[in-house]
């Protein structure tokens, strides 16, 4: 799946506060994944923001395109976890794009 760097960053607030073992397990390993290293977060310029989250070069950020596999395990994690978002009406416009492309596979 290609993700760009702000889709991994939001992908975080996919993740379930609390679940079972193995919910928990799939979350932790889709987390080492997609995690920004050192390199990439001083290419995209990434910097907290004074009122909280994170700013970053959207110019710098665009062409950095991760490409990420994920198990069929670790996708439908996610997928469930879009649909309990969705069904509770909890997706916001800011992650659209992400639960879109998670839905779809792509």
């Amino acid at each position: 799946m290609k993700l760009t760097i702000k889709d991994r960053i939001l992908i975080e607030a996919l993740y379930p506060m609390q679940a079972d073992i193995v919910t928990q397990t799939l979350i932790r390993d889709i987390s080492k994944k997609v995690v920004l290293s050192q390199e990439e977060i001083e290419q995209a310029e990434i910097r907290p923001r004074q009122e909280g989250g994170l700013q970053w070069n959207t110019e710098k950020a665009s062409g950095m395109i991760a490409d990420i596999f994920f198990t069929d395990a670790e996708r439908e994690c996610l997928k469930k976890q879009i649909e309990r978002m969705d069904n509770e009406k909890k997706v916001t416009l800011e992650l659209l794009d992400l639960c879109i492309k998670i839905k779809d596979g792509k």
